[in-house]
């Protein structure tokens, strides 16, 4: 009976620890459940603060985005000095994270003059320009939007604005860090929204221990989830380029797009200036058609090469392999951009490259930041294996003692 007891007990604890367990992970998934298109009835559950003229705003962080809530006048009070409940796009909002400080400022769609929405239910989407104390900027194309909902005042409208910005595009550090908003037009008045958050900065490199399903096929929906690193210089968005490196299966996986947001400056694809360094051994390298022969520029959207990685020295000289597609794509805004995605075997590289080092790239024409991996994706395997040995173990252990008690009994 005893015996019984102890099962019993130890399965309502587990039962109890699993929904614990689901109950964390809905709470941490809730915190981050903002999607920004125009409806902001996603904010409804989260917490708001009220500035000195009555707006209310709000603020909520993921590891991946800022999100951030405005709404001009909710009260539905008459307003007495004749200003309008428009949101307004030129006048920007101060961020601290940390010691770093930000400016975020909405601002008119690219190829687009902005008007106010007046008519509740319509709505206009905005972009976000983050400026940086590092002396670079960067746009979020359709990174927000403003809409008019039905209130109670004489203009029978109030702008509501919603909006977010990638941490990947504040080059954060990782670890815990309070974000802290402040500023805005002039009609919300005085504020500060706070909120604190542990960041771990993927998209920096370090360690990727996943395993993404990446196929080098052309199509780059498969890298979406990736994070991605920002390649560019002091001069801000026109020149800024993302960026991926993953290693696994002893391959690396290089994903380049030149011109992600406004596909209006330095878009063409570069095939040269790579660098590799596996270990202590360095490698330049280039991309060149499937063939070995010369990289050609692409000419209009929808055209694809497929292209190989070659050492940068003698005519033809690729790495056994090696397999990669660029393509030309349409961006968001009208704009094009050239993206590519290549993998290539670690071994290829000749010399000591081994898939367990840790490996760098560079690319000085693209940015002046490094793109880091380390090892390969046999950590979570392993882990999954352990933890169903140990569910193993414990379904045995359960059923032995089980068996011993019904022997005791009889």
């Amino acid at each position: 009976m005893r015996t019984k007891f102890k099962v019993w007990l130890t399965m309502l604890v587990l039962f109890i620890g699993a929904i614990s367990f689901s109950s964390r992970q809905q709470v941490k998934a809730a915190a981050s459940n903002i999607t920004i298109d125009g409806d902001v009835s996603d904010w409804a559950s989260v917490p708001k603060v009220t500035a000195s003229k009555g707006a209310q705003l709000a603020m909520t962080v993921d590891n991946n985005y800022l999100y951030w809530y405005v709404s001009v006048k909710p009260d539905g009070a008459p307003f007495t000095d004749g200003t309008t409940p428009e949101f307004s796009v030129w006048e920007p909002f101060n961020l601290q994270v940390g010691s770093q400080s930000f400016s975020l400022s909405p601002k008119p769609a690219a190829n687009g003059s902005y008007q106010f929405p007046q008519k509740p239910g319509t709505k206009v989407a905005v972009d976000i320009q983050i400026d940086g104390t590092s002396g670079h900027s960067n746009v979020a194309d359709n990174g927000g939007y403003v809409t008019a909902v039905a209130a109670n005042n004489q203009y029978k409208y109030n702008d509501v604005f919603e909006g977010k910005v990638a941490l990947s595009d504040l080059e954060l550090t990782a670890g815990r860090l309070k974000f802290t908003l402040s500023g805005g037009p002039h009609n919300v008045g005085s504020f500060t929204a706070s909120t604190t958050f542990d960041y771990s900065n993927q998209s920096g490199g370090g360690d990727y221990t996943g395993h993404p399903n990446i196929v080098i096929d052309g199509a780059f929906d498969d890298w979406s989830d990736v994070q991605k690193t920002k390649l560019r210089f002091s001069d801000g968005d026109y020149n800024a380029h993302n960026a991926a490196l993953l290693q696994y299966d002893g391959n690396l996986y290089l994903y380049i797009n030149m011109d992600p947001h406004r596909g209006a400056s330095y878009n063409d694809f570069q095939p040269t200036t790579y660098n590799f360094k596996i270990g202590t051994q360095s490698y330049d390298v280039k991309i060149v058609k499937a063939n070995g022969q010369p990289y050609q520029q692409l000419k209009q959207i929808g055209d694809t090469e497929r292209v190989a990685m070659a050492h940068n020295v003698g005519e033809i000289n690729v790495l056994t392999g090696s397999e990669g597609y660029v393509t030309r794509m349409e961006t968001s805004t009208g704009g094009r951009t050239d993206v590519m995605e290549i993998k290539v075997p670690v071994k290829s590289f000749g010399g000591a490259a081994d898939d367990g080092q840790t490996i760098t790239m560079t690319n000085v024409a693209l940015g002046n930041q490094t793109l880091t991996v380390t090892g390969g994706s046999t950590g979570p395997i392993l882990l999954a294996a352990g933890g169903f040995g140990i569910a193993l173990f414990g379904i045995w252990q359960f059923n032995r003692r089980k068996k011993r008690a019904e022997e005791l009994t009889l």
